[in-house]
């Protein structure tokens, strides 16, 4: 069994989909650039009627280059920050979300409003295409790696828990693990996203989180319940690893087993 941690190399291949979205916003400008009025509408009131305007190349310009800008910040804060500690593609699913929603803001505007002869149905196929694909593909890329896996029959096998944070967020449920089990070699923790396979001779320490915690892990460290956070030290990793779990006493428990069959 071969230890997820420490991460090797940053996962790429996660960002394919944010890259390709922002392509397509470049390629679409080019496209449609000719077509457009001098004068754009940009703000619209609750009415639908527009109140605010723009030079079509200031326009693109300020378009396309936000959307550069969240996507090339997002990259280095996955992996100048999240992606060591945590090698999970959260910032690049959510990246790829961002560029989506200014994508279609971007098409919207530059084809129903203020492209000649280009009715508005023409842009939905685009924007369905765009959204469906974009999960598609993303899933493709970011599927689990089922090497390296654990052999034989798990020791026990624990469905974290759900609270109030996911019932909310609901989109995030796919970060947080939806199975942990325990084998003679090590931790198999699944979610919908990855899977990470963790020795027990990798890992430094198990305690319950604190309150305070487990809130803030619900963030950034995939606590779906507070009240049965646990807080994971792994080698190798510079911040703990934080997760949600049934029955928190049983995993330490195992834990403190395998360190005094160590010693």
């Amino acid at each position: 069994m071969k230890a997820t941690f420490p991460v090797e190399g940053f996962a790429w291949k996660s960002y394919i989909v944010p890259m390709l979205l922002f392509a397509a916003a470049i390629a679409a400008s080019a496209v449609t650039y000719s077509g457009m009025a001098d004068t754009i509408p940009t703000h619209f009131n609750a009415a639908g009627e527009p109140n605010g305007w723009m030079k079509k190349l200031g326009y693109t310009e300020t378009m396309l280059g936000t959307m550069f800008v969240t996507l090339g910040i997002m990259i280095l804060l996955d992996m100048l920050v999240v992606y060591p500690n945590f090698p999970v593609p959260i910032m690049s699913l959510i990246t790829g979300a961002a560029v989506l929603i200014q994508l279609i803001t971007h098409l919207g505007i530059i084809s129903v409003y203020r492209i000649q002869n280009v009715p508005a149905y023409v842009i939905l196929p685009a924007i369905v295409v765009s959204a469906v694909g974009y999960i598609a593909i993303f899933g493709l890329l970011t599927r689990p790696n089922l090497r390296d896996l654990p052999q034989g029959a798990p020791l026990w096998i624990d469905n974290p828990p759900h609270g109030w944070f996911a019932k909310v967020f609901f989109f995030v449920v796919p970060m947080f693990p939806k199975e942990i089990a325990a084998y003679e070699e090590g931790l198999l923790i699944k979610a919908p996203m990855y899977i990470f396979a963790v020795p027990w001779k990798n890992i430094k320490k198990i305690v319950e989180a604190s309150g305070w915690g487990a809130v803030m892990g619900m963030a950034v460290r995939v606590v779906s319940d507070a009240s049965s956070a646990v807080k994971m030290e792994v080698t190798g990793v510079k911040l703990p690893i934080m997760f949600s779990i049934a029955n928190r006493g049983r995993l330490i428990e195992e834990w403190k087993k395998r360190r005094g069959e160590k010693q």
